[in-house]
């Protein structure tokens, strides 16, 4: 599998569940050049904020977590969650993206949504082979990195790291980083990508697929 081939595989997986999920311009969604404007995270809750002790306030009917992380996300001390949330109904659903929810804490040290990213996870079946291609989400004070891992004979590797921004209030696409290997032949690549390359990305705006390393070899 080369990488046209990858690429077109996952976008099948999300077509074929979503028909509705658009990665073009007018969308204003995955520009690989220049730099769409970025949206305040909260704009979506039209200036309503919910405050609550634990992350079962924000889950929406019908969905389950599938991972839960919890560090500094924003360097500002306090310990704030991050949430991959998929359908309850998995085999039904596995052809479809996931949601990254991001969670803050406020000054009486409860919960806050302050982001999303609704097509941030790739599907269940979108690491081929290998399975869910979801292996895990690091947090530091800075921001967070996810990791996607999938193939066949040729394995693929994807990091994706985002950066908190005051200004925007929002978490930016800030490097991604990719590696592959032949699992015949023995051959490896990697790749390497930075905002010079995509552009300027919010959480709220990124879909992996729009965004491939390239790495294959």
């Amino acid at each position: 599998m080369n990488t046209a081939s990858w690429i077109k595989s996952i976008a099948f997986c999300h077509m074929a569940a979503i028909a509705s999920v658009s990665c073009s311009a007018q969308d204003g969604n995955l520009k690989k050049t220049g730099a769409p404007a970025l949206m305040d995270s909260r704009a979506a809750d039209h200036g309503k904020q919910v405050s609550c002790a634990d992350i079962s306030c924000f889950l929406p009917k019908g969905t389950t977590v599938r991972l839960e992380q919890r560090g500094d996300m924003d360097g500002d001390g306090d310990i704030d969650v991050l949430v991959v949330l998929q359908k309850s109904n998995s085999d039904v659903h596995r052809f479809e993206p996931r949601t990254l929810m991001v969670l803050r804490r406020d000054a009486d040290g409860h919960l806050q949504k302050a982001g999303a990213g609704k097509n941030a996870i790739l599907c269940q079946a979108c690491g081929g082979m290998m399975g869910d291609p979801l292996q895990g989400i690091r947090i530091d004070s800075a921001g967070f990195t996810l990791r996607f891992e999938g193939g066949s004979r040729e394995l693929w590797s994807q990091e994706y790291r985002f950066v908190y921004s005051a200004h925007a209030h929002a978490w930016i696409l800030h490097e991604i980083n990719g590696a592959a290997s032949n699992r015949l032949n023995g051959s490896s690549s990697t790749d390497r990508l930075g905002q010079n390359d995509f552009g300027l990305v919010s959480l709220g705006q990124f879909d992996p697929i729009g965004f491939p390393a390239n790495a294959l070899p």
